[in-house]
Protein backbone atom coordinates (compact mmCIF):
# COMPACT_ATOMS: atom_id res chain seq x y z
CA UNK A 1 0.00 0.00 0.00
CA UNK A 2 3.00 2.30 0.31
CA UNK A 3 3.64 4.75 3.11
CA UNK A 4 0.60 5.86 5.10
CA UNK A 5 0.73 8.45 7.86
CA UNK A 6 -1.98 8.44 10.53
CA UNK A 7 -3.50 11.74 11.64
CA UNK A 8 -2.45 11.07 15.26
CA UNK A 9 -0.42 8.32 16.95
CA UNK A 10 0.56 7.19 20.41
CA UNK A 11 3.88 5.42 20.78
CA UNK A 12 5.30 3.91 23.96
CA UNK A 13 8.73 4.72 25.32
CA UNK A 14 9.83 1.28 24.14
CA UNK A 15 8.68 2.03 20.59
CA UNK A 16 10.47 5.37 20.58
CA UNK A 17 13.65 3.80 21.98
CA UNK A 18 13.58 1.19 19.22
CA UNK A 19 12.66 3.49 16.32
CA UNK A 20 13.60 6.97 17.49
CA UNK A 21 12.56 9.82 15.26
CA UNK A 22 13.73 8.38 11.96
CA UNK A 23 10.80 8.21 9.58
CA UNK A 24 9.17 6.53 7.91
CA UNK A 25 8.97 3.92 10.65
CA UNK A 26 9.40 0.31 9.62
CA UNK A 27 6.40 -0.58 11.79
CA UNK A 28 3.36 1.30 13.06
CA UNK A 29 3.20 2.78 16.58
CA UNK A 30 0.90 1.05 19.06
CA UNK A 31 -2.11 3.32 18.44
CA UNK A 32 -2.88 4.94 15.08
CA UNK A 33 -5.77 7.39 14.89
CA UNK A 34 -7.61 8.46 11.75
CA UNK A 35 -10.03 11.37 11.60
CA UNK A 36 -12.75 10.45 9.11
CA UNK A 37 -14.17 13.21 6.92
CA UNK A 38 -16.43 13.49 3.90
CA UNK A 39 -13.32 13.99 1.74
CA UNK A 40 -12.19 10.41 2.41
CA UNK A 41 -13.00 8.29 -0.64
CA UNK A 42 -15.17 5.22 0.04
CA UNK A 43 -13.10 2.43 1.57
CA UNK A 44 -10.06 4.60 2.35
CA UNK A 45 -10.44 4.49 6.14
CA UNK A 46 -10.93 0.71 6.08
CA UNK A 47 -7.87 0.33 3.84
CA UNK A 48 -5.74 2.50 6.13
CA UNK A 49 -7.02 0.66 9.22
CA UNK A 50 -6.00 -2.67 7.72
CA UNK A 51 -2.59 -1.30 6.66
CA UNK A 52 -1.79 0.08 10.14
CA UNK A 53 -2.75 -3.19 11.81
CA UNK A 54 -0.70 -5.20 9.31
CA UNK A 55 2.24 -2.87 10.04
CA UNK A 56 2.08 -3.69 13.75
CA UNK A 57 -0.36 -1.23 15.32
CA UNK A 58 -2.13 -2.78 18.30
CA UNK A 59 -5.16 -0.56 17.78
CA UNK A 60 -6.57 1.82 15.21
CA UNK A 61 -9.05 4.43 16.35
CA UNK A 62 -11.36 6.04 13.81
CA UNK A 63 -12.91 9.33 14.90
CA UNK A 64 -16.04 10.44 13.03
CA UNK A 65 -17.23 14.01 12.53
CA UNK A 66 -19.88 13.55 15.21
CA UNK A 67 -17.14 12.77 17.76
CA UNK A 68 -17.83 9.05 17.98
CA UNK A 69 -14.80 6.77 18.13
CA UNK A 70 -14.55 3.24 16.73
CA UNK A 71 -11.75 0.96 17.92
CA UNK A 72 -10.15 -1.75 15.78
CA UNK A 73 -7.64 -4.51 16.49
CA UNK A 74 -6.46 -7.41 14.35
CA UNK A 75 -9.60 -9.21 15.61
CA UNK A 76 -11.94 -6.54 14.19
CA UNK A 77 -13.99 -3.75 15.73
CA UNK A 78 -13.99 -3.60 19.53
CA UNK A 79 -16.47 -1.92 21.91
CA UNK A 80 -13.66 0.04 23.59
CA UNK A 81 -9.91 0.46 23.61
CA UNK A 82 -7.79 -2.25 25.19
CA UNK A 83 -5.58 0.50 26.63
CA UNK A 84 -6.40 2.08 29.98
CA UNK A 85 -7.90 5.19 28.46
CA UNK A 86 -11.35 6.66 28.06
CA UNK A 87 -11.92 8.97 25.11
CA UNK A 88 -14.60 11.65 25.41
CA UNK A 89 -14.81 14.29 22.73
CA UNK A 90 -16.90 17.45 22.86
CA UNK A 91 -19.87 17.68 20.52
CA UNK A 92 -19.16 19.09 17.06
CA UNK A 93 -19.20 22.84 16.70
CA UNK A 94 -22.25 24.27 14.91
Amino acid sequence: MGIRVPDVVWASGEFMAAYGEITPYMRAPEICIEIASPSNPPGEIEEKTRAYLEAGAREVWVVAQDGSVRYFTASGQQPKSGFSVAVALPPPMP
